[in-house]
């Protein structure tokens, strides 16, 4: 009995044991976190995740998918993998076309499945790519070549929506490797390493514009980080859609598709080489090729770029739309429906605009052409596309939607700024599609207007582009709107305050006592009121009053000008937004090789009086020793000049700041004993560091509220002809003229006293030391010169 008795005990405690090993299995597997990565790609009938699961005892990982919101392992799944820094999980056999809801999953040994969070998404349509290929050739090489196009036209036409587009191939003899012509005529030569897949690849992104002669938006300026010597673009794509396809592929943020004037990389498979033959090469390859016509290239000679689900809608949501401009109405006004069914922008606060239905706007999207429709809630009426000019896009009383009520939404690349408050939102450009590079657009006009306008691929088209905005959005922009212009008004206030410390003579009476009360006013209107239209006036007046200042002063001594940098575009290289031609940039520098140009820019409503322009800059008319030995002789034969509107000086000629001594960077040693002069852009930017080649035209302009151009040019760049400069920068004396104060021939490289510190693209920053110690890690502009903090 007693025996018996424990032996109960006994499998009484082995049931307890086993119960808690079973809850602590459980607990443990609940331990299971498992996150969907945001990033992802998709093509016609193939989508792609990344996934970061935590805790252990898990038999299995993948993804799930289905046409609903909350897909399970019930739905369908993959544990289909390819290995690049890590595993991209490979969802097959998807519908074209379709709206798919996908999210990563794992199992733990208890089988219970743990999810990350859902991802959205559409499928584009299946590609159309047709091919043929020509006769000639041995018989093992022509089926090599065979295979190796069937395989790559499988990949583009599941991965990418390319239609229009066919390609012949064929053997040549002659050819050493592989090429192919913008449209698709592909030879291959008998070295078998390139009859593969990999080399067709390649070869059909010259087909479909990654080539300079026909004259895409690879080798153009809108989309390249840089210009080559012979005007194409190189160096990074700035297309968003590429770098969010490079960056999920390569598991790296930071990453860029880079390239020449016809080849790219990574995934551009630029030789044999480069062909490993792995499935996510080629698949990195075709959603790249996808990706680039999304964010512009034209593929063929008859398509705009590809359409695809740009704006992450929800059906039935009120959206609210604006300008991105702020001429056109980015702080405070709506797009709407007028009376006539015209569409018209309108001022209104957020508030208004959320309590007008007028403008207020619902989305649809439709997957087999992925076009968007957009219909105004009040009146029921879809935007509608009538023709070029103005009001050519209004609205259209239809019940069902056609042709004429597609619209393509192509996303900006641009941040936008309310002030110097960054929004979080992108503007799109509202696309009528048409079979040409040349599609008309919604565009913003003057005084609430709208039309539809030749689409501007150019980041300075800020007219052509919509904020779509929710109605939390809306309240955030609001806000962002109103922060952002009292920030200009701060910024203004100092700039105004900066000028007027500036010793001067007054030329009308009361002028610094005027200036005071402005400033006073306005500083009242920031610390009390959020009203935009008050807010507006006040940095209008600001705006005004600088006029007035400059218009009415002189300054007491031509080495404290009033500094007017602030007023130009990029004066410092950080971008080269606002020069009329971009030059090649990097250290903060700007460069020409060996090509002609004119890079200008227009400053508009200037005072009258004497400018200086100066830049830091030189031209090396020739190759190093050439250069050398000319200088010596007393020629110089520099073809490049700084201008300020009709005065004009030539630019320093490299030899003229040879140093004695390395300061850094490439240098190129001239003469004996050796003198040093830059090679390159760093050691360029070195020795401009150090004050060398200072530049100065001075001018003195008659017209009151007149333009300024400026700007550097070579009407003639001959080979290894290298052009750099740096650090742009306008002073202004008033209205003495040049003569009279002594500054007709003034050394360029004496001080200016100028206070202010400012950010590389002109915007002043700070106005004092312990400012400059608040400011992040950079490099900044304090009295003229390039500081790094």
């Amino acid at each position: 009995m007693i025996k018996n008795r424990l032996f109960m005990v006994d499998n009484k405690a082995l049931s307890v044991l086993a119960m808690l090993a079973v809850m602590s299995l459980r607990v443990f597997a609940g331990d299971i976190t498992v996150t969907t990565d945001k990033r992802f790609a998709r093509g016609a009938t193939m989508a792609f995740g990344r996934m970061t699961v935590t805790g252990s005892d898990i038999r299995e990982t993948g993804f799930c998918w289905a046409e609903t919101p909350e897909p399970t392992v019930d739905d369908n799944k993959t544990v289909k993998y390819l290995s690049k820094n890590g595993k991209i999980y490979w969802l097959q056999n998807l519908n074209p076309s379709t709206l798919y809801y996908m999210r990563a999953y794992a199992i733990g040994n208890d089988g219970t499945a743990h999810y990350g969070q859902v991802i959205r998404f559409y499928t584009i349509p299946m590609g159309r790519i047709e091919y043929t290929i020509r006769d000639g050739g041995p018989d093992d090489a022509r089926n090599r070549i065979a295979n190796a196009t069937k395989s790559a036209i499988d990949w583009w036409n599941n991965l990418t929506s390319i239609t229009g587009f066919s390609t012949s191939v064929g053997y040549e003899a002659g050819v050493n490797t592989a090429d192919c012509s913008y449209g698709g005529w592909v030879r291959v030569g008998p070295n078998a390493s390139y009859q593969r897949t990999g080399t067709i690849l390649h070869e059909l992104l010259h087909g479909v514009g990654v080539i300079p002669w026909a004259d895409t938006e690879w080798s153009r300026h809108n989309l390249r980080a840089s210009v080559n010597g012979d005007g194409y673009g190189t160096g990074a794509w700035l297309g968003d859609r590429v770098t969010e396809v490079v960056r999920f592929l390569e598991n790296n943020n930071s990453a860029r598709l880079n390239g020449d004037y016809q080849h790219l990389w990574p995934y551009g498979i630029n030789g044999a080489h480069e062909d490993d033959g792995s499935e996510v090469l080629y698949i990195g390859n075709s959603l790249v090729c996808q990706a680039l016509g999304e964010d512009g290239l034209q593929h063929t000679v008859s398509s705009f770029a590809r359409p695809y689900h740009a704006f992450n809608h929800e059906e039935g949501r009120k959206y609210y739309i604006k300008n991105e401009s702020v001429d056109c109405g980015l702080y405070d006004s709506y797009l709407m429906v007028a009376a006539n069914g015209a569409l018209a922008w309108k001022k209104m606060s957020a508030e208004e605009a959320a309590g007008n239905d007028s403008a207020a706007w619902t989305i649809t999207f439709t997957p087999q052409n992925q076009y968007y429709q957009l219909k105004n809630v009040s009146t029921g009426r879809y935007m509608s596309y009538a023709s070029p000019g103005p009001g050519g896009i209004a609205t259209s009383a239809v019940a069902v939607p056609a042709t004429a009520e597609d619209f393509q939404l192509m996303r900006g690349r641009n941040d936008i700024y309310a002030g110097m408050a960054r929004l979080s939102n992108r503007g799109y450009w509202i696309v009528h599609p048409e079979s040409n590079w040349t599609p008309n657009c919604l565009q913003a006009a003057p005084g609430g207007a709208t039309a539809a306008a030749t689409f501007n691929i150019s980041n300075s088209a800020e007219s052509q582009r919509w904020l779509i905005l929710s109605a939390d959005d809306i309240d955030e922009v609001s806000t962002a709107s109103v922060n952002g212009i009292k920030s200009e008004i701060e910024n203004s206030i100092s700039e105004l305050e900066r000028l007027v410390a500036v010793p001067h003579i007054e030329n009308v009476a009361g002028l610094d006592a005027d200036m005071a009360t402005v400033v006073a006013r306005a500083r009242e209107v920031v610390g009390s009121s959020d009203d935009m239209a008050e807010l507006e006036s006040a940095r209008d007046g600001l705006r005004e009053a600088v006029g007035t200042f400059l218009n009415s002063v002189a300054a007491k001594s031509a080495d404290e000008p009033f500094d007017l940098t602030y007023m130009m575009a990029n004066p410092g290289f950080e971008t080269t937004d606002g020069w009329a031609v971009s030059p090649v940039v990097n250290y903060s520098c700007g460069e020409f090789y060996s090509k002609a140009f004119d890079m200008n820019q227009v400053l508009a409503g200037m005072p009258a009086g004497t400018y200086s322009l100066r830049v830091k800059g030189f031209q090396r008319p020739g190759s190093a020793s050439d250069v050398w030995a000319k200088y010596s002789a007393g020629q110089s034969k520099v073809t490049a000049f700084m201008y300020l509107w009709s005065a004009v000086k030539r630019l320093s000629n490299i030899c003229a700041g040879a140093s004695g001594s390395r300061l850094g960077g490439s240098e190129s040693a001239v003469g004996a004993p050796a003198m040093y002069i830059p090679n390159d852009m760093q050691s360029a930017s070195i020795y401009f560091s150090k004050g060398m080649y200072e530049n100065e035209v001075v001018y003195d302009n008659p017209n009151k509220g007149g333009s300024l151009k400026l700007g550097i040019r070579s009407a003639s760049m001959p080979d290894k002809y290298w052009c750099i400069f740096d650090d742009f920068r306008l002073y202004f004396y008033g209205k003495e003229s040049s003569t009279s104060l002594g500054i007709d021939d003034v050394d360029a490289g004496r001080a200016c006293r100028s206070s202010g510190i400012y950010s590389l693209d002109g915007r002043l920053v700070g106005s004092d030391a312990s400012a400059f110690e608040r400011l992040p890690k950079g490099i900044y502009i304090v009295n003229g010169m390039k500081v790094v903090k």
